[in-house]
């Protein structure tokens, strides 16, 4: 979750996005979005982050291999 975190902290900045314009875009609060990034929580639901991901434009798919 933390590396998914930093990468939309990048992308939002490569965009130009700032916490307040993602927040208008999703319906939510700029609070709530920063609470999604903050990089020291650890209770963040992934489900959150895809959404902002697809907000911006960025389709996110994550695959895990068990060996």
């Amino acid at each position: 979750v933390l590396a998914l975190k930093i990468m939309l902290h990048n992308e939002l900045n490569t965009q130009g996005i700032s916490k307040a314009e993602l927040a208008r875009r999703l319906g939510t609060s700029p609070a709530s979005i920063g609470q999604s990034l903050d990089l020291h929580r650890t209770n963040t639901n992934i489900d959150s982050l895809f959404r902002i991901f697809a907000t911006i434009g960025i389709k996110c798919d994550i695959l895990l291999e068990v060996h």
